[in-house]
Formats: C-alpha cells, structure tokens, sequence
C-alpha cells in the first residue's frame, strides 16, 4: 500500500481489496497487542516475585544464615549514644 496514493482513482474492486488487507492486518495487530499485553503482565509477575526473593535473608525468611552471602547486616547496639567525647581523659602533663 502506498502512502501517497490517490483513492479516489480506485475502482470498487481495488477499494475492496484494499479494504479486506487492511481489516486483515487490523485483525493480526489486535492479536499481537493482546499477546504482548499477556507478556508484559507476565513479566511484571516475575519481576515482582524476584524483587521480594531478593529482600529475604535469614532474619525475615526460614533461610538459613549461611545463605545471606557476603552481604551480612551490620550489628546494631543496644546501647543509647552519648554525647561524650571518644577517647581518654584529655590532656594529660607528665612532666618527667
């Protein structure tokens, strides 16, 4: 089909011709739209799923610790912060 073809200048016979490739094709494009929309829902269940596999460890799953890999949570202290200094007492004179 081209682009820039006067239509006027088909007869009926053409027009129809025309007509029925096009309902044709209409009808295989509805069809692959529909498959892909399938696929992309489909997909989108999969991501998801591997997303929150991801966010498991042994702390919130029944996974065993030796899973977690490398990526080991950092301790958290029990402790509250204080506002004092780190280290000793300051400074300190020896005079030796």
């Amino acid at each position: 089909m081209k682009s820039e073809e006067n239509y006027s200048q088909l007869t009926a016979l053409q027009k129809d011709k025309l007509i029925s490739e096009l309902l044709a094709q209409n009808r295989l494009l509805f069809k692959q739209n529909e498959h892909l929309q399938w696929e992309v829902k489909k997909l989108t269940r999969q991501v998801k799923e591997l997303k929150s596999q991801l966010k498991q460890n042994s702390r919130n799953s029944s996974k065993p610790p030796s899973s977690d890999g490398y990526e080991k949570p950092k301790p958290k202290s029990l402790c509250e912060k204080s506002n004092r200094k780190l280290g000793g007492q300051g400074n300190k004179d020896f005079n030796c």
